[in-house]
């Protein structure tokens, strides 16, 4: 499924990708790799746009698997999300069923960022290039990527500054789509990064720790 067409066409006035993963360093164990299939189920069932799915091992005990194991019991489109820093990753991503790849500015110079771009498009996937910082919004501005995520958490000391957050936001051209991923506490949160221009939110770990991620996902659909 194309994960651009679906985000750019959401149900409702933006689009909301939902996480899943199993832990993280600020927050610990979330879950079991034999919970995705339900929360998936959830999550579609709550009416998101689409699903990120962390398949980072050490610090998010992800794993490819998991791709594939959404992919059997939904029919949304997923971007993995993972430290990727080699080429030949890209193709494994891929090979799992992933409609999307995360990549990290401050993890790739400007010639990896337009390499890995290019490699992911003819791996069929759409390139989500993600900025924590204002040094790389401003090259990947510059690069003229197409689907820009801001990232409120800094990937450095793992704090979160909403603020800057949406400063960032402000600062990319509207032709570009926008992504606000982090910090999602509440709808004013979204509210805020919608204001400043997002055009979808990825709400991650205030998801997970619900125990009514449905119900949840549609009260945060009605903004």
């Amino acid at each position: 499924m194309n994960f651009l067409t679906k985000i750019s066409k959401p149900a409702g006035s933006f689009a909301l990708i939902a996480e899943i993963k199993l832990k993280s360093p600020t927050e610990g164990d979330l879950g079991t790799s034999s919970d995705v299939a339900e929360i998936a189920k959830q999550y579609q069932e709550g009416g998101v746009d689409a699903l990120s799915v962390v398949t980072e091992k050490n610090l998010f005990g992800g794993n490819l698997k998991l791709i594939q194991r959404i992919k059997k019991v939904g029919n949304l489109p997923i971007i993995c999300k993972d430290f990727v820093t080699d080429e030949r990753k890209l193709r494994e991503i891929a090979d799992a069923g992933a409609d999307a790849v995360l990549l990290l500015a401050r993890l790739l110079d400007d010639r990896q960022l337009k390499s890995f771009s290019q490699t992911a498009i003819k791996c069929k996937m759409l390139p989500v290039i993600e900025a924590d910082n204002l040094i790389d919004l401003k090259r990947m501005i510059t690069g003229k990527y197409p689907v820009v995520a801001v990232n409120a958490r800094n990937l450095g000391d793992l704090s979160v500054n909403r603020k800057r957050a949406c400063r960032m936001l402000e600062m990319i051209p509207e032709k570009v789509f926008k992504l606000a991923f982090s910090g999602v506490r509440d709808v004013r949160d979204i509210k805020n990064y919608l204001n400043c221009g997002a055009k979808g939110v990825l709400i991650g770990t205030t998801l997970m720790k619900s125990d009514k991620r449905s119900e949840l996902i549609r009260k945060f659909k009605k903004i």
